[in-house]
């Protein structure tokens, strides 16, 4: 219930999930799980939360933080958070945290399918991420994982 209540909250901003299989998610999964482990540390920023306690889920986002895109993708990422903030970093009785990824390049500021698919086998091993927004990029109009 938490989660629909959350996902209906950013279906505007929401334009992708990516994923995997639960046999596969269950791979890798230890039984400490951090709220910032596992998710591509080279191109994620730390786990966000404004809550009590430590956050029990993780949303995060898969946005063009370089280039042409960062501008937007900078409004979305900060959307993000202040809808968090307005719900009191919860869905339902769920505290949830929020971890914006890049999934660009520093070099060229153009979205990578490499960092994308990285990206994606590290949200797929962390069991606190329920969520993800984005890709917003028209070179990947499906998740990156589907190909």
């Amino acid at each position: 219930m938490a989660r629909l209540a959350l996902a209906l909250a950013l279906m505007p901003a929401l334009a992708a999930a990516c994923g995997a299989d639960e046999k596969s998610r269950e791979a890798g999964r230890s039984a400490s799980d951090e709220a910032d482990a596992p998710a591509a540390q080279s191109s994620c920023g730390p786990v966000e939360y404004g809550g009590d306690d430590r956050p029990q889920a993780v949303i995060a986002s898969e946005l063009p933080m370089q280039g042409a895109a960062k501008a937007r993708s900078e409004q979305m990422v900060e959307a993000i958070r202040v809808e968090l903030e307005r719900r009191g970093w919860r869905a339902g009785s769920v505290r949830v945290g929020f971890k914006p990824c890049d999934d660009s390049l520093r070099k060229t500021g153009e979205w990578d399918r490499g960092r994308c698919e990285e990206n994606a086998r590290a949200y797929a091993r962390d069991r606190k991420v329920i969520g993800l927004v984005g890709t917003t990029t028209p070179a990947a109009p499906k998740p990156c994982c589907q190909s």
